[in-house]
């Protein structure tokens, strides 16, 4: 437990915050920049399976390696896991950055096949920022952290998505991998600048014993499972808001930065416009809003309604996720036990992923929306009954 935090605390979290700040920054040119690659290189009934794939590129990895980078981060220094994945990254992003110059089948393929060992390096990277937050700041302050953290994913996200589609309709996909690698290498040099951070406890922890020793069980898994309402519509939605964007031709790269920008706004207002009142359910009311305006969102880009009416309506899929996200986040770290933190995270982004490829999945067969909405309808259900449970 943290008794008092030093001058040094504070500098190496600040270092550790401006390294996620950066990397984030860069993600999200990727992010557009591969919807674009995926959606321009098919037509017809291809398209959905092509995005698909960039949505499981995101999830698969997660869910398949969580459990490892978990063990990985309450086995290791997390400060070197951080150092070697950012510069791994970093040059893996430089590399999909040369291919996209001279695009061709077999450029694009491989480009899939290099972000997916992007998004497989992420999880080591993304386990251990979390997990080594209780290191850097004190525990009265790590809903703080969270909440933090949820803001500048949000702003960022904003802004990227933006500045991404913006990037991509003008000079291409080759310039916003190259601005992602570059963050990338920024982020290494910030992460290899923290001092070390060590487990806590070297020894193994079986994941079930973790949860059970956990002081409030039931609080703990509720806010597992709290993110995954959101993650499936919003899994849904990525396939959903891509195919609208590419029915809009020219400006489809701008849309598409457009209405992901509109989720981001939202996530970063929903830790403040709903608050966390009750600790036994993390994030069920946020997750109850980005399920209810996720299904109208699907609706509308189903329908191909104006683009603004999508915007208002992914903006507050946004301020639910957002809630939900940093709620659920600061109350798993909380509740977990501090020698197995790492796995806790390692299952709540496990879980979170498979949530969100399965809504992915769905949206690219007949029929497959209300199959999400009932999903989602199930899982806060779940939450719930979880939250209600002392």
């Amino acid at each position: 437990m943290h008794t008092r935090t030093t001058d040094a605390d504070l500098a190496a979290y600040r270092r550790a915050f401006a390294a996620e700040v950066v990397s984030m920054s860069g993600d999200w040119f990727t992010y557009v920049a591969m919807s674009v690659l995926a959606a321009g290189a098919t037509n017809g009934a291809r398209e959905p399976w092509a995005l698909l794939s960039v949505s499981a590129s995101h999830t698969l990895p997660r869910w398949i390696l969580a459990p490892l980078a978990g063990a990985a981060c309450d086995r290791f220094d997390k400060r070197s896991l951080l150092g070697v994945t950012q510069s791994v990254r970093a040059l893996i992003v430089a590399t999909m950055a040369a291919l996209a110059l001279r695009p061709s089948t077999s450029s694009i393929a491989l480009i899939h096949g290099l972000h997916l060992a992007r998004m497989a390096l992420g999880v080591f990277a993304d386990t251990a920022s979390r997990s080594a937050l209780p290191s850097l700041v004190p525990d009265d302050r790590l809903a703080w952290a969270h909440a933090r953290s949820g803001v500048a994913w949000s702003a960022l996200f904003c802004v990227g998505v933006a500045l991404g589609g913006v990037t991509v309709a003008a000079v291409g996909v080759a310039a916003a991998f190259a601005i992602d690698a570059l963050s990338y290498a920024v982020a290494a040099a910030l992460a290899w600048s923290l001092p070390p951070i060590a487990p806590s406890i070297r020894q193994d922890t079986h994941t079930q014993s973790t949860i059970d020793e956990a002081p409030e069980r039931r609080a703990l898994a509720a806010a597992i499972v709290a993110k995954v309402p959101a993650a499936v519509v919003q899994g849904a939605l990525f396939i959903a808001i891509a195919r609208y964007s590419t029915r809009l031709a020219s400006l489809g790269a701008v849309v598409l930065g457009a209405l992901h920008a509109a989720r981001a706004l939202g996530a970063g207002l929903g830790p403040y416009a709903i608050r966390q009142r009750d600790r036994s359910s993390p994030g069920t009311l946020g997750a109850s809003v980005a399920a209810l305006f996720g299904a109208l969102a699907l609706g509308a880009l189903t329908l191909d309604t104006p683009w603004w009416i999508a915007f208002v309506l992914l903006a507050f899929v946004g301020l639910g996720s957002g809630a939900s996200w940093v709620h659920s986040s600061a109350a798993v770290i909380v509740l977990a036990p501090a020698h197995a933190r790492g796995r806790v995270a390692a299952i709540e982004l496990s879980t979170q992923s498979i949530a969100q490829l399965a809504g992915s999945a769905l949206a690219c067969i007949p029929f497959g929306t209300p199959v999400v909405l009932v999903l989602a309808a199930l899982s806060i259900a779940l939450l719930f009954a979880l939250s209600r449970q002392r």
